[in-house]
């Protein structure tokens, strides 16, 4: 269950929306670490609900030098649209993606040949296209994706998120979804769901300290203690349990440069075909 974001919900509902009516674009969502970009994603995915046919890649940071390996991902579930290609873009995109022996081709080739495939699926139903974390795709990939980004439009939408500050607007010329922090309320509705057993003092604390990031308040009180949680100080100590949160928020991320100078925890993923 997504908390608060009600605003941003609404931006890719109309996109989506839009993407069934034959009305395709592209927005690029974004924002810092563990802000919740991933999640609204998969909110998104979760909504077209068989009405569209959703490809999705992932970037990886361990994957970035592998030429292709993200638009691999985005492709394979319409390779059966090859055969829809002209011949000199079948084979660029074919050994691009390994399908045959890499041959010097192209790099238009490919990028066209790529949107092509997607078109192709279109006009049997509407294609939305969705990367996650682009800042750790390929570069082969990204080259590939954003132009497919730049050109979708009817039947074909592409939704593409990234951190800050990593994708600057002026990069890719899109329509873009910033994402920021939570606001208190939500916060606190976030932490009451998750961690119910939290004494409002603990709440409060992790909330400061989390600063509105949605990964931190999640992360923060699985650093504590059940008494800690509770708010019963240990045998040994004085001290508020929730005085240890904002150390434990230092200790445990860096700190990203901005006015509010809140922590960036990086998110522990394994790269698949959901993209999780």
């Amino acid at each position: 269950m997504i908390v608060s974001r009600v605003a941003e919900r609404a931006r890719l509902d109309a996109l989506l929306t839009a993407l069934v009516r034959g009305e395709g674009g592209a927005l690029v969502v974004h924002g810092e670490a563990g802000i919740g970009k991933t999640t609204l994603l998969e909110a998104l995915v979760e909504r077209c609900d068989g009405a569209v046919t959703v490809v999705r890649a992932c970037g990886a940071e361990t994957e970035a030098e592998l030429a292709f390996s993200a638009l691999t991902d985005l492709l394979y579930p319409v390779l059966r649209r090859l055969d829809a290609l002209p011949g000199p873009q079948a084979a660029a995109l074919m050994g691009a993606l390994a399908l045959q022996a890499p041959a010097p081709g192209d790099r238009l080739a490919v990028c066209v040949a790529a949107l092509a495939m997607l078109r192709a699926e279109a006009r049997h139903r509407p294609v939305l296209a969705v990367v996650d974390d682009v800042q750790w795709v390929d570069a082969s990939s990204r080259e590939c994706i954003e132009y497919i980004a730049r050109r979708a439009s009817g039947p074909l939408a592409v939704v593409l998120a990234a951190r800050d500050p990593w994708y600057p607007p002026e990069r890719i010329r899109l329509p873009d979804l910033p994402v920021g922090p939570v606001d208190d309320a939500a916060a606190a509705e976030l932490l009451r769901q998750r961690v119910p057993e939290l004494a409002p003092s603990v709440a409060a604390a992790i909330a400061q300290a989390a600063a509105g990031n949605p990964l931190a308040l999640v992360e923060l009180p699985a650093t504590l203690t059940a008494s800690q949680r509770a708010g019963v100080p240990g045998p040994s100590s004085r001290s508020d349990p929730a005085d240890g949160c904002t150390a434990r928020s230092r200790a445990g991320s860096r700190r990203c440069p901005g006015p509010r100078g809140r922590p960036c925890l990086s998110r522990r993923r394994t790269r698949g075909p959901s993209c999780p």
